[in-house]
């Protein structure tokens, strides 16, 4: 379980942006300075890549049962839009993917 303490919190929202040098973070925008912790944590315990994006080693379609990775379902909303199935081993095959959200956040860094 990751926890962040109140400065970690206050200093992320003063980086992003949201919140001036040594005020408060109001509880409304709590969750996505947390969120943005956790996911620069996530990124930091990462394993790098020299060779490019990120290689999966398989994907497992279900027809009305979902989409996985490496074991690990994706959400609902992750729709198969194209599918790209190489018959050589030592060329991945490729899945390109449509994932439904009512907001996007990017956050600048």
């Amino acid at each position: 379980m990751l926890e962040f303490s109140d400065p970690e919190i206050r200093a992320k929202a003063a980086q992003l942006g949201l919140i001036y040098e040594g005020h408060t973070v109001p509880a409304h925008l709590r969750s996505r300075v947390v969120a943005a912790l956790v996911e620069e944590r996530r990124a930091e315990t990462a394993q790098p890549s020299d060779d490019g994006p990120y290689v999966g080693g398989q994907i497992t379609i279900r027809p009305g049962a979902g989409i996985e990775l490496d074991g690990n379902r994706l959400p609902a909303a992750a729709a198969p839009v194209e599918i790209t199935v190489s018959d050589d081993p030592a060329v991945p095959s490729t899945v390109r993917l449509t994932l439904l959200a009512h907001t996007v956040q990017t956050i600048k860094e």
